[in-house]
């Protein structure tokens, strides 16, 4: 009867540290989730505030009063929407692409560099910046400026 009670208490010992091994293999896996799903948050809310950058920024280089420096105020515009969501201005870059003229297409692109923590294991997946771009056409019959391609009304 000995040996029965012996055998016994090293099973129920076994039990005992399975479950603590288990348990601090779920917290690990509980913490590397959680961080990579902050990670994947983070790029998407940083494509969001770059879509709406690039949007306000071709917005206003369109409609730019005349005699402005248009490319200043639509860079004043960008920064300004990155700033009321809380971003930091100094990870932005704003690129122009086309002509301020009528019937002319201008579009800008707002590449925003994100901040995410390096998980161990996964660091060559880190993305190094979300990427957005807005396209507009200036008014056929804006004042003060150019006129456009063939084709567009005078």
């Amino acid at each position: 009867m000995t040996t029965n009670a012996g055998c016994r208490r090293r099973l129920e010992n076994q039990g005992g540290q399975a479950g603590a091994e288990i348990l601090a293999l779920g917290v690990l896996v509980f913490v590397v989730g959680t961080l990579f799903v902050a990670n994947a948050w983070a790029v998407v809310d940083a494509k969001f505030a770059a879509a709406g950058a690039a949007r306000e920024a071709t917005r206003a280089y369109v409609t730019a009063p005349e005699g402005s420096d248009s490319l200043a105020y639509a860079e004043a515009m960008a920064r300004a929407s990155l700033m009321s969501g809380g971003r930091s201005v100094d990870r932005f870059e704003l690129r122009l692409s086309g002509a301020r003229q009528r019937c002319g297409t201008v579009t800008f692109e707002v590449r925003y560099r994100i901040a995410t923590v390096p998980i161990g294991g996964l660091g060559g997946w880190q993305p190094t910046a979300a990427v957005a771009t807005s396209t507009a056409t200036v008014d056929p019959y804006r004042d003060g400026i150019a006129n456009g391609p063939a084709g567009c009304p005078r």
